[in-house]
C-alpha cells in the first residue's frame, strides 16, 4: 500500500524569501555577524582614514605653501623669464602662485581638495620641464633620486586627487556630514556614549 504524501503548509511568499535570505547569510564565510568589536573596529578604522587624509593634506599644502610664500617676497621675475625662454607668455608665469599659494591653502582647508592636487599636480610638471629637465633621470650626492622632492609633491597630490578630502574638511561640512563639534555622523552619538554618565 501506498502512504499518502502529506501536504505542506503554503506559507507566504516573503516568508519563504526571506528565509532563504536568511539561510544564504548564514552560509556565506564572507559574511560575518556584527559583534561589539567588529563595531568598533570599523569605526576606529574610519577615524584613521579621516586623521590620515588630513594628515596628507595638511603635509601637502603646509610644505608646498611655504615654496609659494617665498615667491610672494622674491618675486616672479625668474619664473616669467624661464616662461619666456620656452616660446610661452611670460605672465603665464603668474600662474605659479596658483599652484604654490591658492593650491595648497585649499587643501589645507579641504576645499575644493580633489582640484586643488590637480593644480597642484600640473604645477610640478610644469616646474620639471621648466628647471629640471637636465635631472629626471639624475642620483643627488646622497644616491636619492634628485628630483625625490618634485616627485613627492606630484604623487601626494595625485592620490589626494584619488582618495578626496576625507571627513575632516571644508568639503564635508559644506555637505553636511559633519557635526558642529567636528565628528563625523554617527560618530559623535558613539563619543557620546561612551563617554557619557
Amino acid at each position: 500500500m501506498r502512504r499518502a504524501k502529506q501536504k505542506k503548509p503554503n506559507r507566504p511568499a516573503t516568508e519563504v524569501t526571506a528565509k532563504r535570505i536568511s539561510d544564504s547569510l548564514h552560509c556565506d564565510p564572507r559574511i560575518q555577524p556584527r559583534t561589539e568589536q567588529s563595531i568598533q573596529a570599523r569605526k576606529e578604522n574610519r577615524l584613521e582614514n579621516y586623521l590620515g587624509k588630513l594628515v596628507l593634506r595638511l603635509t601637502l599644502g603646509g610644505l608646498l605653501l611655504l615654496h609659494g610664500v617665498a615667491k610672494i617676497y622674491t618675486g616672479p621675475a625668474s619664473i616669467t623669464e624661464r616662461v619666456a625662454r620656452v616660446g610661452v607668455p611670460s605672465a603665464l608665469g603668474y600662474l605659479v602662485y596658483a599652484g604654490e599659494v591658492l593650491a595648497p591653502l585649499l587643501l589645507i582647508a579641504g576645499l575644493w581638495t580633489r582640484a586643488a592636487g590637480l593644480l597642484v599636480a600640473i604645477n610640478m610638471v610644469v616646474a620639471v620641464l621648466l628647471v629640471h629637465t637636465d635631472q629626471l633621470g639624475a642620483l643627488n650626492r646622497n644616491g636619492g633620486w634628485a628630483l625625490e622632492l618634485q616627485g613627492f609633491y606630484f604623487l601626494t597630490a595625485v592620490t589626494i586627487m584619488l582618495l578626496g578630502p576625507g571627513k575632516l574638511s571644508v568639503d564635508d561640512i559644506r555637505k553636511g556630514e559633519l557635526t558642529r563639534a567636528g565628528f563625523p555622523r554617527g560618530d559623535l552619538d558613539n563619543y557620546v556614549e561612551r563617554s557619557g554618565p
